[in-house]
This record gives C-alpha cells, structure tokens and sequence, in this order.
C-alpha cells in the first residue's frame, strides 16, 4: 500500500496564515501510479477540542500538583483565552504518587490534567469554542512534563450548533464531504 505522512500536529496556522507543509508518500511495493491529495477545509460550529496522550514523561513533573496548578493557572492566558476560576488541583495519594487531577474552567470552556506518575502518563483535555494555537499548547506541555512521545486526538464539537440552517447544511455537508475523501 501506500501510506502518506505529516510533521502534523508539529505546525500551527492561525487565521489569514499561510504554511508551507511537507508530505511524505512511501510506496510499499505497489507499482508506480498517480495520487491524488485532497485538502478539505473542515467547518465546524462549536469549537475545536484537543486530546493529548503523554507517554514517557517525568515522573517527578507528573507527581507535582503545585506544577501542574501553575500550568492550569498559566495556561490560559497564553492561549489568550479567559480564566473564570482559579485552577482546582487534587492530589492521589501521600505527595501525589498516585497522581494529579486538575481542571480550570475557562469562559471558552475548560482545560483538564491528569497524571499517572506510575505508568509516565498523562492525559490533557482543551475543549474551547474559540481556536488556539494546538502546536504552541503541545510545545509547551511537552517541555513542562518532558513528555518522550505523545498522541494526538482533535475533533470539532457541536459540528450542527450554528442555529442558522444553511449554516448548518453546510456543515453537515462538509462533514459528508471529508469523510467521502478518506474513505475513498
């Protein structure tokens, strides 16, 4: 088969941006042919939400809750998004070594840690009805937890919630469209 890859979610592109991005195409034996790429802009309602599966990170880092307060507490405001309360951070076990559970709610929604020292993992939740920049949040959760490999899960939410109908038929089409594209 062939199989097509990305440096994505490496590179961010903010509105009015333009990004070159390279592509990568291995050929695992079939005989030499044409592909096409499709790129599809994919419209949503509500707004985007970003999953982060950290592996390998510091066990120390994920154990410390005034940490992982200081991120939930900084955070925001680098995404330029507004705080409504201070971070609430709870701690599993003597000096957090079961792990941190943290979340800050913010106007735009919330953002959520959860850390398991033992196995070096931690689990990341951004949900906001406003976009940011995943590749800055990603860099930086990164370097904070020293995160050694991690995956990546974004969707957008409420993909019908614009109360317009032909706003919102126009979505749905979208959505049809996209997956029409990778499954074809």
């Amino acid at each position: 088969g062939l199989s097509l890859g990305t440096s994505y979610p490496e590179i961010g592109v903010q509105p009015g941006e333009s990004v070159n991005l390279t592509l990568t195409l291995k050929n695992y034996g079939l005989p030499p042919g044409v592909v096409r790429v499709q790129v599809v802009e994919e419209l949503f309602g509500f707004g985007p939400h970003l999953m982060v599966d950290g592996y390998d990170a510091n066990p120390e880092k994920l154990r410390d809750a005034e940490l992982v307060r200081r991120v939930l507490d900084e955070l925001p405001e680098e995404m330029e998004m507004t705080k409504v309360l201070p971070p609430f951070v709870y701690s599993y076990g003597p000096e957090g070594e079961d792990g941190v559970t943290g979340v800050v709610i913010i106007a735009e929604s919330h953002i959520a840690i959860h850390t398991f020292p033992k196995k070096r993992f931690l689990s990341i939740d951004i949900f906001s009805c406003k976009a940011f920049d995943m590749a800055q949040v990603l860099r930086k959760l990164t370097a904070v937890f020293e995160i050694g490999r991690y995956e990546t899960y974004m969707i957008n939410r409420g993909k019908e919630f614009p109360k317009d109908p032909e706003l919102a038929r126009k979505i749905v089409l979208g959505e049809r469209e996209y997956l029409e594209a990778r499954v074809s």
